[in-house]
């Protein structure tokens, strides 16, 4: 019995896999007479079941779209990202190289400054701390001259006093003069922020500027890069929110996908109703598209492999069923054999009883007659 339903169980696996088979020429009959036999399709069941095909297509195009464009739209934004993290390293790169010409331009400015003392007041500002600086040191070299043509007068714990001065004021002159640099920068900064340059008109600081200048022009043309960069990813960002709604990209991708899925299983299923119509309406000498008649004959014989096997599971199921009841039958028989033992034993033993109840009924009637009359007792 055992081998019998694993026989069974094989020939059912076979069975559907050829269901399978079969449901998929189907849904090839019908995807081949929708593309390319439209005209063999005539009736009002063959027009619904195009028209849902053609419905279905249309679902499957524009979430497909939606899907290609949701994703294009988000690679362009990486890409820009990109192109913006790229521009802002390369305005950092020029405003660097730009900040190193601060204190060519300050020292080339301060010269200028100091050549024109009748120049704008509201540049004084720039050069305040310079002057102060240059002030400063001049008044430092002065006590310095002082001090040193002092020394040779001066007794010798005098000298060690004035000499401990003189190296103060050594530190503080080096101190001013290595902040030079630092201010010259800081004014140099300041000039290029402002007209200054324009307004003096002086042909060498125009030239020590024009560096800068053409820095300048390239940081602006970046800051453009970047501000068409930004005006596209908000551009981006609003068409995405449009077809996002208030859900991320990936799970609106995510749902369309599933949509496109469930709406082409619709259209495997349309095909293969579409196809099985077709050929059970198809008359006994029909004549079938080229490219469709392998199809339906491959169909055919499926059909028949299946209605084989099917017979043949349903002789193994007999087979099985003519098994149980062989093994009933023995049961029963042997139920039977028992119940007619049980019988002829009972039957025995009524014989045995009845001959005793025959010799006690024989015994009663000599011993009332050796009694007598009741009523004589």
């Amino acid at each position: 019995m055992d081998d019998y339903r694993t026989k069974i169980t094989a020939l059912e696996r076979e069975i559907e896999e050829n269901e399978a088979a079969i449901d998929k020429g189907y849904g090839s009959i019908g995807e081949q007479l929708h593309r390319k036999h439209d005209q063999l399709l005539s009736g009002k069941q063959f027009k619904e079941l195009q028209e849902e095909l053609k419905n279905l297509s249309r679902e499957i195009d524009a979430s497909s779209k939606e899907v290609s464009r949701i994703q294009s739209i988000q690679k362009r934004q990486e890409e820009n990202r990109e192109k913006s993290t790229a521009a802002h390293e390369e305005i950092k790169q020029l405003q660097k190289e730009a900040a190193g010409l601060y204190e060519d331009i300050g020292r080339a400015a301060f010269a200028v400054y100091k050549e024109n003392p009748f120049i704008d007041q509201t540049f004084v500002d720039i050069f305040s701390d310079l002057v102060r600086n240059q002030e400063d040191l001049a008044e430092i070299e002065n006590d310095l001259a002082r001090f040193e043509s002092e020394l040779a007068e001066k007794s010798f714990l005098d000298k060690m006093v004035a000499k401990g001065k003189v190296a103060l004021l050594r530190n503080r002159q080096a101190a001013k003069e290595n902040n030079v640099p630092r201010l010259l920068r800081k004014a140099g900064e300041e000039v290029c922020n402002t007209n200054f340059v324009h307004v003096v008109d002086n042909e060498e600081l125009t030239k020590s500027v024009e560096p800068y200048t053409d820095l300048n022009a390239k940081i602006e043309k970046v800051e453009k890069r970047i501000t068409a960069i930004s005006s596209d990813q908000d551009e981006l960002a609003g068409e995405l929110e449009q077809m996002c709604g208030n859900k991320k990209p990936g799970r609106r991708i995510s749902e369309l996908e599933q949509a496109i899925e469930s709406y082409r299983d619709s259209l495997g299923v349309t095909y293969g109703e579409l196809g099985r119509t077709f050929v059970s309406q198809l008359k006994k000498d029909a004549e079938i598209p080229a490219d469709i008649q392998p199809i339906v004959e491959k169909n055919k014989k499926l059909d028949r492999e299946n209605n084989n096997k099917s017979r043949h599971i349903d002789r193994l199921n007999a087979a099985i069923q003519i098994q149980r009841l062989t093994r009933d039958i023995s049961d029963m028989q042997g139920r039977i054999e028992s119940l007619e033992e049980q019988i002829q034993h009972s039957q025995s033993r009524i014989a045995e009883l009845q001959n005793m109840m025959d010799q006690a009924d024989k015994e009663k009637k000599q011993l009332e007659k050796t009694r007598g009359a009741v009523e004589k007792l």
